[in-house]
């Protein structure tokens, strides 16, 4: 593949969270200096799809870039580390270029890892025309070009309990394909994982250097979560919402956050609501209210309000009250209220399920300053609801007579455990009992094996109970158990082995069996088994801690009630 020029960003995950309802800028976990991805949302939390970047801004210093040329063929890529729980669909980048003549199109490439450096490629886009591209600079003559680019959204995959690393690429075509192009980068620090190079074999770059870049995408818990999620940060207006004049002059708008002095927590930026006396003017009244809604929260048993606040106020009459109504509106009951208090700089988070769950319900933002008053502004609104438990799969699997039941839950609420049942053409019998996490957001997965089975036909299902007694069946699961169609005997495991041994066997009828064990000189040292055994699949566990070490030899005798004589001499060593 022929490439005019390519480079690469860093996507750094691999972060600590703290949250408090909503989310706040995330600290490093290292001293090396890299950039933090800031989250206007709830992360980690509930189904929410939270929008997220990482940023590593122009400082417009303009510092040297990496000089590729268009003649060879010289690659560069970035590490891309998404968090633990979570998955990361990036979307859109905006990056800063060295180059006199613009950009004309962009390919962007993705990798998996392969011990610390790029893989096999996992997906790419060619073609890209930036949205848009301004020169903000210039350095050594050259022009300082910030482009944006958008394109078709790719979802890196994430993993529970650990980051997971990938790698990006971005080849770049100047305007007149000459090779006039630089990667504007940083040098001050290191901003990452270093940079790996590829010129005939991709090597570790100078881990010093760092793209400036802005990289935008979206963030959810690993398999997209379930349940409720509503999220509004403004920037697309008051769309989500119905205003009401209540009476007064000022009502709820949109404004930046930078109008006022409005001292609100990181994750608050660019637009906020807010109901703004002091931006009315004099003799102004602020009676309004600011409602969305409705929300299906029915099969919900968790349901949260959380939102960035700043509440001004300068008389004692002056409220701002947040309410819900589960009947469309005819009546509300409070979630908080502050009256003739300040309530500034705060990210609130409120647990209303025993308010609205099971419900469909409305939230609103009512606000009464009867005079030239100050302000209430909001940002981040987000509602999440959790189902009780969220069954996500349920299968089984045959493996001769055994059967492994598994199966995935996205939440967890108030969870004792599952009961495991099998209905083997007589009804469903409990037959085992798997413990639960309780109340958990996170993917836990189950298993359990249902063993030594008869030839026929098994239905399984989960009977998951909560710790109040209240309990929910799954979907059911059908599988067939096949008698093995000859005579087997399999070689022990593990082996060598020390003290104890599985041999496993055949019988492709009701046989009359037994399996003993000699030593080298054709001495009998145990007789394992001495009986008749239905047809199917078995296994003896055999235990020789009173026996030498050494070398011994097991052999099985089984008649078949079809008339078969079967007979076959396996060899184990004993290690002590």
């Amino acid at each position: 593949m022929n490439r005019a020029i390519t480079y690469s960003f860093c996507l750094l995950f691999l972060v600590a969270f703290s949250f408090s309802g909503f989310a706040q800028e995330i600290s490093n976990v290292t001293s090396l200096g890299e950039n933090n991805p800031v989250y206007h949302g709830p992360a980690n939390h509930g189904s929410s799809v939270v929008p997220c970047t990482e940023e590593n801004p122009n400082d417009f210093t303009f510092e040297n870039g990496l000089n590729c040329s268009s003649t060879s063929v010289f690659q560069t890529a970035n590490d891309l580390t998404v968090a633990a729980d979570e998955d990361f669909e990036l979307s859109q980048i905006t990056a800063s270029i060295f180059t006199n003549d613009g950009i004309n199109v962009v390919e962007v490439i993705y990798y998996d890892d392969a011990a610390g450096l790029p893989g096999a490629v996992i997906g790419s886009e060619a073609g890209i025309v930036p949205t848009s591209q301004v020169v903000i600079g210039n350095n050594f003559g050259i022009d300082v070009y910030e482009i944006v680019l958008d394109f078709t959204p790719f979802t890196f995959a994430g993993q529970a309990g650990v980051p997971t690393t990938y790698w990006v690429e971005l080849s770049v075509t100047d305007g007149v394909g000459g090779g006039n192009v630089f990667w504007v980068v940083t040098s001050s620090s290191a901003v990452g994982l270093p940079a790996a190079q590829f010129n005939g074999g991709w090597l570790i770059f100078d881990p010093g250097f760092d793209g400036v870049y802005i990289w935008g995408g979206d963030c959810t818990p690993i398999g997209g979560g379930g349940g409720l999620a509503f999220f509004d940060d403004f920037e697309a207006g008051l769309g989500n919402w119905t205003i009401t004049n209540d009476g007064g002059t000022c009502v709820w708008e949109v404004w930046d956050i930078s109008t006022n002095s409005y001292t609100m927590p990181p994750a608050a930026m660019l637009n906020v609501m807010a109901a703004d006396a002091d931006e009315c003017g004099p003799s102004t009244t602020t009676l309004t209210t600011a409602t969305a809604g409705p929300f299906d929260a029915t099969g919900m048993g968790i349901v949260t309000l959380a939102f960035d606040n700043d509440w001004r106020t300068i008389a004692s009459d002056d409220e701002a009250h947040v309410e819900v109504s589960t009947d469309g509106g005819g009546s509300w009951s409070s979630v908080v209220s502050w009256v003739g208090v300040d309530q500034r700089n705060t990210s609130e988070s409120f647990d209303i399920s025993s308010m609205v769950a099971g419900t469909s319900f409305m939230v609103r933002f009512r606000t009464i300053q009867p005079g030239f008053d100050w302000w209430w502004a909001v940002d981040n609104v987000a509602i999440d609801g959790i189902v009780p438990v969220e069954l996500t799969s349920f299968a089984a699997n045959v493996n001769e007579n055994n059967v492994t039941l598994n199966w995935t839950t996205a939440t967890e609420l108030n969870n004792q455990g599952f009961d495991v049942e099998r209905n083997s053409g007589n009804g469903f019998e409990k037959i085992g009992f798997v413990a639960g996490f309780g109340t958990s957001t996170e993917i836990h997965t189950y298993s359990y094996v249902d063993g030594s089975l008869q030839e026929g036909t098994y239905t399984y299902r989960l009977k998951q109970v909560d710790f109040d007694g209240t309990f929910e069946y799954s979907d059911v699961v059908e599988v067939d158990v096949a008698i093995p169609a000859v005579f087997a005997l399999e070689q022990n495991y593990p082996n060598p082995f020390n003290p104890s041994t599985t041999i496993k066997f055949s019988l492709a009828a009701d046989s009359k069996v037994t399996l003993t064990v000699f030593d080298i000189l054709g001495q009998e040292v145990a007789n394992l088994i001495s009986g008749n055994l239905a047809a199917g699949s078995h296994e003896f566990n055999f235990n020789a801690s009173n026996i030498n070490s050494g070398v011994y030899f097991y052999r099985i005798n089984a008649t078949g009630v079809d008339g078969t004589n079967f007979t076959s001499v396996k060899k184990m060593i004993l290690t002590k």
